[in-house]
């Protein structure tokens, strides 16, 4: 049986609640942890296919699928103070959204921040900020921050979508059922979005439209503008120190 894992938040949803709640029969052992965690389970093969970061590269990609935004994507925010500098705690759960804030900071903003694991009980003392996921759904602002959305930065700078996670394998593995599986839930939960919005909720209680919208934003298909990004932003991360 495979063992796959899935993001723990609800941008997510459409590839797997088709299967938790039995509306599709299930294509494996379903797991869920934070981007980075996924990341190193994949690497330790305790999972088969799991939605990783797009800063980490696997043997295999399961090529049709992603998380992308094109501009604003609501749910990967950099919160700074007069400056983008200095000191920037980031959260530990994405690795995608970390290299994401270094490309832009080293070859857009041209700047150095020194960044570090994030202190909740130390917050006054960053320049800067970056949450991922429900939590920087759930918080729009920090009082005395600037809230810039990262793939509207990423957007503003390049012209093109930004892709936070594919489906990988860590081994070589047929993948052809997986992938007509995944199509088949993705096409049901685009389909019955109200049903992902209510359950989405139920994780995340912000006001429906929110949520709504912010479905919306995400597109869940790699084309050509997501390959071209996927692909700029695989390049830049080369030229990042401690990337």
């Amino acid at each position: 049986m495979l063992k796959l894992g899935f993001v723990d938040s609800i941008n997510a949803l459409p590839f797997h609640l088709p299967f938790r709640q039995g509306v599709l029969p299930s294509p494996g052992m379903l797991s869920f942890a934070p981007p980075s965690q996924l990341n190193a389970h994949l690497r330790a093969d305790i999972l088969d296919v799991a939605l990783t970061s797009a800063s980490e590269t696997f043997s295999k990609q399961l090529a049709p699928f992603c998380i992308s935004a094109e501009k604003e994507v609501g749910s990967v925010h950099f919160y700074a103070k007069n400056s983008k500098g200095g000191r920037v705690g980031v959260t530990p759960h994405s690795a995608a959204s970390i290299a994401l804030l270094k490309v832009l900071c080293h070859h857009f903003w041209k700047i150095s921040p020194h960044f570090e694991p994030l202190d909740r009980s130390k917050l006054l003392q960053y320049e800067g900020i970056l949450l991922i996921g429900d939590e920087a759904l759930q918080t729009p602002h920090l009082l005395g921050y600037q809230t810039i959305d990262l793939a509207q930065a990423w957007y503003q700078e390049t012209g093109l979508p930004f892709v936070f996670a594919l489906f990988s394998c860590a081994q070589p593995i047929e993948t052809t059922q997986l992938e007509e599986q995944l199509e088949e839930a993705l096409t049901w939960s685009l389909d019955h979005l109200d049903a992902v919005v209510c359950e989405a909720y139920k994780q995340c209680p912000l006001p429906l439209e929110q949520i709504h919208r912010y479905f919306g934003r995400l597109n869940y298909r790699l084309g050509e503008k997501e390959r071209e990004g996927l692909k700029l932003f695989q390049e830049l991360c080369k030229y990042v120190p401690g990337l």
